[in-house]
């Protein structure tokens, strides 16, 4: 797969990275602290590139980044003083570890726990809830 730098203001933007997703590629994105580098978190080739480049134990779970904090019941239990305290802080640049729901990817989840993120990033944020999916 060769590498693509795409223009943050592209139309085409969201269908190229959903393309992209679903043939096993991986995004370099900016996040509310650093850059990140993720893609699907079903897919196990584009899992595997990811832990090369990162350098990341294959133990090590990832955390999904989600488009809105609404986003977090499909794959979290949030218990009403939990939601609370999550709709407090998100977006923004946290990570929650969070009850995980059987339907949470596998490469996330640790001990019954899943760490979830939802940035406050303008472009990140904009491009997740374009794609509506997790990363």
């Amino acid at each position: 797969m060769n590498p693509m730098v795409l223009p943050d203001d592209s139309p085409d933007l969201p269908a190229t990275l959903q393309a992209l997703l679903e043939t096993g590629g991986v995004l370099i994105f900016p996040t509310d602290t650093v850059y990140g580098i993720g893609g699907s978190p079903w897919d196990e080739g584009a899992l595997g590139r990811v832990r090369t480049m990162k350098g990341r134990p294959p133990e090590q779970p990832f955390s999904l980044h989600l488009p809105s904090v609404a986003a977090i019941d499909r794959f979290a239990r949030l218990e009403p003083r939990a939601r609370e305290i999550v709709e407090h802080f998100l977006p923004g640049p946290y990570t929650f570890l969070l009850p995980a729901l059987p339907n949470a990817p596998d490469c996330a989840v640790k001990e019954g726990k899943v760490g979830i993120r939802v940035p406050a990033h303008r472009f990140f944020s904009q491009v997740l809830r374009a794609l509506d999916r997790a990363l």
